[in-house]
Formats: structure tokens, C-alpha cells, sequence
């Protein structure tokens, strides 16, 4: 059991930002003696919103999920398909550098739509 204050401070995500999610019943926070306290499974929950707010999901989107019903192999497969569309236009950007072609621009152009497409647009 932790207070919202120690969880702020040793994770650096604002006491606000906290409230926020009970306010929205993201994250509905238990009281003791007034004092705002995350069991584990609510720091479970706080930490998939966190991710899922790392792939750029609107909040709107999380509430209606239930974050904590959200499996983590869900999320993990979520973060490896990131990670391998980062790779793509990192190695993309990489050969751009040492030839600056219209066909690597538009290539570099394609794969950064593309990851827009994926995780910015449809969030």
C-alpha cells in the first residue's frame, strides 16, 4: 500500500496526474484516514495506463478499456511491434544520411507515415 505522494515521488508522475485518473475512474484510488493510497493492483493498473499513454493512447481510449483488465502480454506485444516500426525508421533515417535521394526520402517519407498511421492517428 502506497500514498499517492510516494508513488509521485518515486516515480515522478505528478500527484496530479494521479487524481486525474480517479477523477476520470481510470483509476479509482482508495481512502484511508483521507489519504489517497494505490494497493498493488492499482500500481498495476497505473503502470498500464503509463504505457499505454507511452504509445500515445488517448485517455479517452484508456478509460474505455479498463486498464486494469489489460493483459501485459498484450501490452508487451504492443511495445515490440513499436519498437520494431522505431527500428525500421531508424535504420531508414540511418541510410538517409550517407545518400540523400528522392527515393530514400520517400522511403523514409512512407515508413514515418506509416508509424503516424499506426500509433499516432488511430489512438
Amino acid at each position: 500500500m502506497q500514498t499517492v505522494g510516494t508513488v509521485s515521488n518515486y516515480t515522478g508522475i505528478t500527484e496530479r496526474t494521479i487524481q486525474y485518473y480517479d477523477i476520470l475512474k481510470i483509476l479509482p484510488l482508495h481512502r484511508h484516514n483521507g489519504i489517497r493510497i494505490l494497493f498493488e493492483k492499482d500500481l498495476n493498473a497505473l503502470l498500464k495506463i503509463m504505457i499505454l499513454k507511452m504509445l500515445n493512447t488517448k485517455v479517452t481510449t484508456i478509460k474505455k478499456t479498463n486498464p486494469a483488465e489489460l493483459d501485459f502480454n498484450e501490452i508487451l506485444t504492443s511495445l515490440e511491434q513499436l519498437g520494431h516500426h522505431l527500428n525500421e525508421v531508424m535504420i531508414c533515417l540511418e541510410k538517409l544520411q550517407g545518400e540523400k535521394s528522392e527515393e530514400g526520402l520517400l522511403t523514409a517519407l512512407r515508413i514515418v507515415n506509416e508509424f503516424i498511421n499506426l500509433y499516432v492517428n488511430k489512438r
